[in-house]
């Protein structure tokens, strides 16, 4: 998921975030927890988070209204 950019991502460790010490790294892809997020397969308009911080510090799920046709998304 993040290779592209160069940046390490484990189940744990998100660049230089690592979980432990009351900290935690949590993904979730359209508002459900992935058990593996190095695996996980996106599909376009997935609405992925990323969430490293204290359990319940960070947002689970977002919604988005996506449009189609000439001119969508500008």
């Amino acid at each position: 998921m993040f290779d592209i950019w160069g940046v390490k991502f484990t189940d744990n460790q998100i660049g230089g975030y690592t979980a432990g010490n009351g900290n935690v790294l949590q993904v979730y892809v359209n508002g459900k927890q992935v058990s593996d997020p190095v695996n996980t397969k996106l599909k376009a308009h997935d609405v992925v988070i990323v969430g490293y911080g204290k359990p319940g510090s960070f947002p689970t799920s977002r919604s988005f209204s996506w449009t189609t046709g000439p001119g969508a998304g500008l």
